[in-house]
């Protein structure tokens, strides 16, 4: 809780900051009618944090606030959709770099330009993320994981939520790093994955912290690590995996707020303060640390900053790992 109480501090001091742009933009009318925010992606983990957040934001903008889930492509096809909406800040992208970075390397048909044609409103949250194995393993951490990776190079493997995955990403990231070759396995999902990881056809997982808890509490899966750079304060007994692999850094990751390229003067900050707002919520900011969901509400300068060395970051581990454009 104290964790929590910090976070709410620190973004209500973000969201002071901006009474005097906000008041202009309010002056605008911003927003007229409802706000749709777009999630490219299926029903579940990556709607979570809008769905949460929807009512609260309904009631700080005074306008209805519609969740819509068009998935598909690896996101791109709701990106795309929002990328050629209405610029005036009624149609928005909540996404992660699934459909803002991965595809620039890993596309062959990206139809949009993640930075050109969007404008970044903030990156809100970040998923606290981990390695996991099934409990049925001999492996204890994440060092029994990597010696034993290092007696048996090629021949274990580690899934992923799908192929450009911020997990994925990391996995190549870890086999850099730490001289390993452990084997990528794809899935549509984390449901598949981790149901793979339960009947033991792959070695490892990394996933959302959220999607392992359950199941670690159940006696079914082992948490190795968070990739994060230091230790989740609501589970402060699982180390980083950098305690082990000291060179490990994990790949930018968020969930990130995007508008059509061309917005209004005042719109990206309105709705900046908006998200930032509730975030700081007592109800909210509870609901998304016991999720393990850490709150960043960055401002549309910081986030588009984040952006541009997220794909300078991405593209030196696409490289390194020699992946190819599908």
């Amino acid at each position: 809780m104290l964790a929590v109480r910090a976070t709410r501090r620190a973004l209500l001091r973000g969201a002071a900051a901006l009474p005097l742009l906000s008041a202009a933009t309010r002056a605008q009318g911003f927003p007229t009618q409802p706000v749709r925010i777009v999630v490219p992606f299926p029903p579940g983990a990556a709607d979570f944090l809008p769905r949460l957040i929807e009512p609260r934001l309904r009631e700080v903008l005074g306008q209805p606030v519609v969740i819509e889930n068009r998935d598909g492509a690896s996101g791109m096809i709701g990106a795309a959709y929002v990328a050629r909406a209405q610029p005036d800040g009624h149609t928005l992208l909540m996404t992660t770099p699934s459909s803002q970075i991965t595809p620039l390397y890993l596309s062959r048909n990206m139809p949009y330009d993640p930075v050109r044609d969007f404008t970044p409103i903030t990156a809100a949250a970040e998923a606290v993320t981990c390695l996991a194995v099934s409990a049925e393993t001999s492996v204890r951490d994440a060092a029994g994981l990597v010696e034993l990776a290092r007696r048996s190079p090629g021949k274990l493997s580690y899934g992923s939520s799908g192929t450009g995955s911020v997990f994925h990403m990391t996995g190549e990231v870890l086999n850099e790093v730490a001289g390993l070759e452990l084997m990528h396995v794809p899935f549509r999902g984390t449901g598949p994955a981790m149901a793979a990881l339960l009947g033991r056809q792959i070695d490892a997982l990394f996933c959302a912290l959220v999607d392992a808890r359950a199941h670690a509490e159940a006696g079914r899966v082992r948490i190795l690590a968070v990739l994060e750079g230091e230790r989740f304060a609501a589970r402060p007994e699982i180390p980083t995996l950098a305690e082990t692999v000291p060179s490990f850094r994990k790949p930018a990751s968020w969930f990130g707020l995007f508008g059509p390229a061309r917005l209004p003067e005042g719109v990206p900050a309105r709705m900046h303060e908006a998200v930032v707002k509730v975030l700081a919520m007592p109800d909210i900011s509870a609901r998304l640390s016991d999720n393990g969901i850490r709150v960043v509400g960055s401002p549309p300068g910081a986030f588009a900053a984040q952006l541009r060395e997220g794909i300078a970051q991405y593209g030196e581990i696409i490289r390194a790992a020699g992946l190819r454009p599908e």
